[in-house]
């Protein structure tokens, strides 16, 4: 974990990055988790028990059940979730209902400049509803196809946020 965590680190080329490691894991292995991940370069966890060896706390991103706990709406779970992390930019989950683009224009208009960054985490399972009449034949994985990645940022990029990374 600690190679992989400094090979990611590499890559990011200076952007932040944090350990969501295995966080429905048993929370006895968390801690090792959280300190290999440290030990590679990576300075943010996602569960106080990844940081409990190095005194870090838990952060990172709105969860897929604060989203179905309000009903699949991810703007109606936004509020809670800011005012958990007060004093830090939002990260938005933003796959919860395969509609990737319109739900981060929804977060990205609910928390303006409070909005740090979206998060995409759909299974490679699912289709977000970009690819809805599109010719789809030679992607072998749309979840996270970059066809939708590079659609995404330049729909954000025309909102001219300053704080979205």
């Amino acid at each position: 974990m600690a190679t992989n965590s400094r090979d990611v680190i590499k890559a990011a080329n200076g952007k932040d990055v944090f350990s969501m490691a295995d966080r429905q894991d048993d929370i006895c292995t968390q801690p090792g988790d959280g300190y290999a991940s440290f030990i590679g370069g990576i300075k943010k966890v996602a569960t106080d028990a990844q940081g409990e060896l190095t005194g870090l706390k838990g952060g990172g991103t709105m969860p897929h059940a604060l989203i179905q706990m309000c009903g699949g709406d991810v703007v109606k779970g936004l509020p809670n979730y800011a005012k958990t992390f007060e004093n830090e930019q939002i990260t938005a989950l933003v796959d919860y209902n395969n509609d990737v683009i319109t739900d981060a224009l929804k977060a990205a208009n609910a928390l303006k400049e409070r909005l740090g960054a979206v998060r995409v985490d759909t299974s490679k399972n699912l289709i977000d509803r970009y690819f809805e009449g599109k010719d789809t034949s030679r992607l072998t994985h749309m979840a996270f196809a970059k066809e939708l990645i590079f659609a995404l940022r330049r729909r954000l990029i025309k909102l001219a946020l300053s704080t979205l990374k």
